[in-house]
Order: structure tokens, then sequence, then C-alpha cells
């Protein structure tokens, strides 16, 4: 007869004990996928720090792509026009622009040089002079103790530090312009191998639709950039010819100065009234006071009769917008930033608008910024 094995009682609860005590911890995978989650991430934190330390490359480049959307458009609408090819059409449309700023630049070289000279030296003892006359009265006295310090640059009277001045920035608008120039003509001799290359970035199936909105963003960018250039060309000529027949000295450079500014809205206008103000007032208060009524007058036409021409088929950004960009990207960037807002601006509008608004909230009825689509 087989005897019972004797129990023992004790043993569940050894068993239990022993349960309890060993905690379920994380297996192999969830340790792999914890890890290389934080590398993604400090890859991701050090790619960011080095887009960052480049964005004056970045934003370079940008002004390069904005040159090459209008390059492409203007090489395709002259291949339309006189059936040359794309390749062929592009290349004479760089040519006429090298041509026609090289024959500009032979012609007004000199004469825009000397007038700079003058005008750099004229700024500083204009300024002081201004300060010496303002500092009789209490208000202006704590006006000046509380400017910003780019206004006491002006009276550094050290030859040498202007020279190095003029030549440091000489340098850096020269790489501006090579940077620009190269990305420019390089991204319009073949837009298309770009493109792809930003379509593959992103899964097939968004691959459509964020081409349908880079072709947009091209579209209003394209349209700005027409307006914009009809304005400056249009406000440049207006200004150096009115301050010529007011007597104003360095009319030509002014002139120019306020063309180049008209890039930037709303503020350029304003920016480019300082040196003429500056010039004028040291000829008496009557030249300053008809140099204020032609920069008015043509702010006015510019707001109400030439803007609205050109804005027909070009993009209408909202204005506080566009100045609020202006003033966070002036502060970061400098002046490049100031000349870069406006496209960033009506990038991110178009982006926000066809990729967030419509695609991610739902919403359909979204207007992109306002332009007629060009020829």
């Amino acid at each position: 007869m087989q005897r019972d094995k004797p129990t023992d009682s004790s043993q569940p609860g050894r068993n239990i004990r022993r349960r309890a005590n060993r905690s379920p911890g994380p297996s192999d995978g969830q340790l792999a996928t914890f890890a290389s989650r934080v590398i993604l991430s400090l890859l991701l934190v050090a790619l960011a720090y080095l887009l960052w330390s480049a964005i004056h490359v970045l934003l370079l480049a940008f002004a390069g792509v904005v040159m090459a959307i209008g390059l492409s458009r203007a090489s395709r609408s002259l291949s339309a026009r006189t059936g040359l090819s794309y390749r062929w059409a592009l290349l004479l449309t760089v040519l006429v622009g090298a041509i026609s700023t090289g024959a500009l630049m032979w012609l007004t070289a000199a004469t825009i040089a000397a007038q700079v000279n003058e005008l750099t030296q004229r700024i500083p003892q204009v300024w002081q002079h201004l300060r010496e006359q303002l500092d009789q009265y209490p208000w202006s006295r704590l006006l000046i103790e509380h400017a910003p310090g780019a206004a006491e640059s002006l009276v550094q009277s050290g030859g040498a530090s202007r020279v190095t001045g003029l030549a440091s920035g000489a340098a850096s608008f020269l790489e501006a312009v090579i940077v620009v120039s190269i990305v420019g003509i390089f991204g319009a001799a073949d837009p298309e191998t770009y493109e792809r290359g930003l379509l593959f970035l992103v899964p097939p199936k968004h691959r459509s639709r964020l081409s349908e909105t880079l072709d947009e963003t091209a579209d209003s960018l394209q349209a700005w950039l027409l307006g914009q250039g009809v304005l400056m060309v249009v406000i440049g000529l207006t200004t150096a010819l009115g301050l010529k027949l007011l007597g104003i000295p360095l009319a030509l450079t002014l002139g120019l100065l306020t063309g180049l500014l008209e890039l930037i809205p709303y503020i350029g206008a304003w920016i480019a009234f300082i040196p003429a103000a500056l010039i004028s007032l040291q000829m008496g208060s009557q030249y300053l006071a008809m140099t204020l009524a032609l920069y008015g007058g043509l702010h006015i036409l510019e707001g109400y009769v030439i803007g609205p021409l050109v804005q027909r088929r070009a993009v209408h950004l909202p204005p506080a917008l566009t100045l609020m960009a202006q003033v966070l990207m002036g502060e970061w960037f400098g002046v490049l930033g100031l000349f870069v807002a406006s496209p960033l601006v009506i990038t991110a509008i178009v982006c926000v608008k066809r990729l967030y608004v419509e695609d991610a909230l739902g919403e359909t009825a979204v207007d992109q910024p306002k332009h007629t689509p060009m020829p």
C-alpha cells in the first residue's frame, strides 16, 4: 500500500513570497526601445543646435530659394513666349540680368561710391550737431540718454573705425550676394530635383499634398517678388528725382537706399527717411519740411495708388503679422532678418493654412494669400 507523501503546509506560502519578491522588470526589447528613443532625442537636439548655429547661412539659402523661384518662373514665361528651351531661357534671363546690373553699376558706381563716402561722413556730423541743439531742452536730454546705442555709433568720428566698418559691411554684403546668387541660379537650373528630394522626406501618401503646397508657396513668393520689384523701381526713381528737384545733396544714393528698403514693407520707408532727414536738416528747417512732404507724399501715393495697382497681381500680407515678424527677425538676425521676414511670413501662411488648418483640423474653406497667378 502506497503511503501518501507528507505535504508541507508552508510550501504554498513560500512560493507566493518568491513570486512576490520577483517584481517584473523591463524586457530587453523595452530597454532597446528606450535607448533608441534617447539617442534619437539627443540627435534631434544636436541637429537643432547645429541648424541654429548656421541660421545665418540658412536665411541666405532661403533668400536664394526665393531668387530661384523668380528666375525659374521668368525663364518659363520667356520659354513659352519665344519657343526656347528652358535651359536657354534661363541662361538668357541670367545674362540679361547680369549685364543690366553691370551696366548700371558701371554708369553709377563712381557717383554712388563718392556719395556713400560723403554720406558716412555727413551723418555723424549732423547727428552731433542735432544733439548739441537738443541738449538745450530737458525732455530731449532725457530722450537722448535713453536712445538706443546704435545712435551713439553715428557720432564715432574715428576714421579707422569707419573704414573698418565699411570694409566689413561690404565683405558681408558681397558674401550674401554670392551665396544668394549661387543658390538661386543652381536652384532655378533644376528645380524638380530639389523638389523631389524634399518630397522623399515625407511618407508617400502625403507627397501629393505637399507638392500642391509647394506650388502654391512658389506662386505666392513669385507674386510678392514681382510686386516688390515694381515698387522698388518706382519709389527709388521718384525719390531720387524728387530729392534732386528739391536740391537735396546725395539724391541718387538716397533714392537707391529708399528703393532697396522697399523690400521691407512698412518699416523700410521710414528707415530710408532718417538719413534724408538728417541731410536736409543740415541745410535748414525748410528743406527738412520739403523732404518730409516728399517722403510723406510718396508714402501716400504708394499706399493708395501704386500699391493697390501692384497688389492686384501680388500678395496681400496682414500688416500686424508682417510687422511683428519684421521686429522679431530684425532683433534676432539683424538686417538680413528684416529682408527675409516677409517671404517667410508668406511661406508660413500658405503652409499653416494648407497643411495644418485644412489637413489637420479639417477646415475646407480657407483662402490662401490673395494674388493673381502669373501668366
